[in-house]
């Protein structure tokens, strides 16, 4: 069976914004290839609206690649027991009180709760 869940409706917004975005300047920069007259906005509006996108995906680029490390620190708990399905916090232990020491060679390993459903 397909369990297939409905998207993010921002996905969709954000794809008809930049779909829209294209087109207009797609449209402009056409008019003012071959129209004899054409206005002069239509060039710099045209390109404005192709460049809407390509603006949009470098800014995330510089914010996910230089801004967000700089600004943003995660520790290894917080992401190790997010659970994105639900939006919250699993109660899980830390890495590092997972990590073996020379007196306990073994780590000791709780059980699930799927297994403790049976």
């Amino acid at each position: 069976m397909d369990q297939r869940r409905s998207g993010d409706p921002r996905i969709y917004i954000v794809t008809l914004l930049f779909l829209s975005c294209i087109l207009s300047g797609g449209v402009l920069l056409g008019l003012y290839l071959h129209l004899p007259d054409p206005n002069p906005l239509f060039l710099p509006a045209g390109m404005f609206f192709v460049c809407v996108p390509w603006l949009f995906w470098f800014l995330a680029y510089l914010y996910s690649c230089v801004l967000k490390p700089c600004t943003v620190s995660v520790s290894k708990k917080s992401v190790s027991s997010f659970d994105p399905e639900k939006g919250e916090e699993k109660n899980n232990k830390n890495v590092s009180e997972n990590t073996m020491s020379a007196s306990d060679p073994v780590a000791e390993v709780e059980p699930s709760e799927k297994a403790n459903s049976h």
